[in-house]
């Protein structure tokens, strides 16, 4: 690769492990804000196992009516971009974007600290 040549977000994901990688950073920063503990081992060789893991949890959070807030995630660990079910709207082109890992841990702490929604175990 030259010096100037920028390497691609999808080109980025190979080689940091895609989304398998993503699943397990997700699984950290939920521990990390007290929101859930990982039952799978945060470690290189279990990217499938915490994909799966992620989904569950997903799907997991209801809102007050008892309805999946993230029933559309699509969850993997093969270098697939994860789609966590929601989208957020881009303020400066007000364009409608799939929400990313961020956004979505942002989007549960605010349904349980409001009490608009809860983690159905």
């Amino acid at each position: 690769m030259a010096d100037k040549e920028i390497m691609k977000d999808a080109e980025l994901d190979e080689v940091v492990g895609g989304s398998g990688i993503e699943c397990m950073g997700f699984l950290s920063r939920l521990q990390q804000e007290g929101l859930y503990t990982p039952k799978t081992p945060l470690v290189a060789g279990n990217e499938a196992a915490a994909a799966q893991e992620l989904l569950g949890f997903l799907h997991s959070i209801k809102n007050r009516g008892g309805y999946s807030c993230f029933d559309n995630a699509k969850i993997y660990s093969d270098g697939r971009i994860n789609f966590y079910g929601t989208y957020y709207e881009d303020r400066a082109t007000q364009e409608m974007r799939p929400s990313n890992a961020d956004a979505t841990i942002n989007m549960i702490k605010s349904l349980i600290e409001n009490g608009d929604g809860y983690i159905q175990h």
